[in-house]
C-alpha cells in the first residue's frame, strides 16, 4: 500500500512531559534534513498538530532550527486520522533485536 505514512502516535501528560520537549526529542532523534518531496509517502519526515498552539510550537522549532543553520524538510501537517499497524508491527524491535 503507498497511501499511508508511517508514524508513531504519541499520547502524553502535559503535566510530566511539554509539548515542546517532545517536539525537541522528536528533532534531536530523526533526520530533518531528509527529503520528504519526491519520496515514498511512508518514509517522509512529518510532524502532526492537533490544535493551533502545537501547529505554532512545531513552526518555532522549524524556524529556531533553520536559523542555526540546520536543513529542516519536515512536512507539518494538521492530524486527520489514524490508523494502528498490524500486530507484527507493534514493538517491532523488542521483537526483533537482531534486526
Amino acid at each position: 500500500m503507498k497511501d499511508h505514512t508511517e508514524a508513531l502516535k504519541v499520547t502524553f501528560d502535559p503535566s510530566i512531559v511539554s509539548y515542546t520537549q517532545l517536539l525537541k526529542k522528536f528533532f534531536d532523534e530523526h533526520h530533518p534534513a531528509s527529503p520528504s518531496e519526491g519520496c515514498r509517502p511512508q518514509y517522509i519526515n512529518a510532524a502532526w498538530y492537533k490544535t493551533d498552539e502545537q501547529k505554532a510550537a512545531i513552526v518555532a522549532k522549524v524556524t529556531a532550527l533553520r536559523a542555526g543553520r540546520v536543513e529542516v524538510n519536515t512536512r507539518i501537517a494538521p492530524f486527520s486520522r489514524f490508523y494502528r499497524a498490524e500486530e507484527y508491527h507493534q514493538k517491532y524491535y523488542a521483537k526483533n533485536r537482531g534486526y
